[in-house]
């Protein structure tokens, strides 16, 4: 690993452990922001997993939180 590398890996790192200090419920309740719950957690509950995974809001694509709450919703028809 050289120095660039070890030091974003540092940094990201250095990052999360400040995010759970200042919100410690993150890791245990999650939490939905925004379009987060009303878009994007409403495509995954309502369309197919293909057409959930690429809702576009505003012009972006965002397959890595798209994927998340696929998961999210996956997990809560198991629990039901």
């Amino acid at each position: 690993m050289n120095r660039a590398t070890s030091f974003r890996t540092l940094a990201v790192g250095i990052f999360i452990l400040l995010v759970v200090v200042r919100i410690p419920a993150i890791l245990t309740d999650g939490r939905f922001r925004a379009e987060e719950g009303v878009v994007y957690f409403h495509a995954a509950w309502h369309q197919s997993w293909l057409d959930a995974l690429f809702t576009i809001h505003t012009g972006y694509l965002r397959v890595g939180p798209e994927s998340s709450y696929r998961i999210a919703e996956l997990s809560q028809h198991q629990a039901d």
